[in-house]
Order: structure tokens, then sequence, then C-alpha cells
């Protein structure tokens, strides 16, 4: 089982990765966005291996991908974050 730490070692390097696709391009507005809840990573806790952290970062892009159009980026995440 990973620890706090470790989770949000996992998050901040899944989200610094090279750019390689379209959807790699929300990382940073991801980091910004989510240093600047009030929730202090709380959703981590949900989390019990890294590929579980990166499917949700992946299902995340994947989510402002197709609603970037309809809302603000930092709505889609926030809503995500919320309510999954």
């Amino acid at each position: 089982m990973l620890n706090f730490k470790e989770k949000l070692a996992i998050l901040n390097k899944i989200l610094s990765r090279d750019e390689k696709f379209y959807a790699d391009s929300f990382n940073a507005e991801i980091l910004i966005e989510i240093n600047n809840l009030n929730s202090k990573f709380n959703f981590l806790k949900n989390f019990n291996s890294e590929k579980s952290i990166e499917n949700w970062v992946n299902k995340l892009k994947s989510r402002i991908v197709m609603h970037e159009d309809d809302d603000k980026v930092e709505e889609i995440i926030n809503d995500y974050i919320d309510c999954g």
C-alpha cells in the first residue's frame, strides 16, 4: 500500500512527463488546479497503486478533451475530483 507521500510523488511524476499527445498539454493546468484546491489531495486516499493513479489522470485528461469546449478546464477538473 502506498503512503500519501508516495502517491503525491507518483501524481507529480505522471503530470510532469513530456507531452506526447494533445491531452498531455493539460498536465500543467491539472497540477496548478489540484494545488489550488482546498481538498489538499484528499482524493489520493482512493488510490492503492501507481496504475490506479495513472488511470485516474488519463480519465481526467480524456474528460477535459471531450468537454473543453463546453466548460472551463478548471470546472472539469474540480467536478472530476469531486464526483469522479
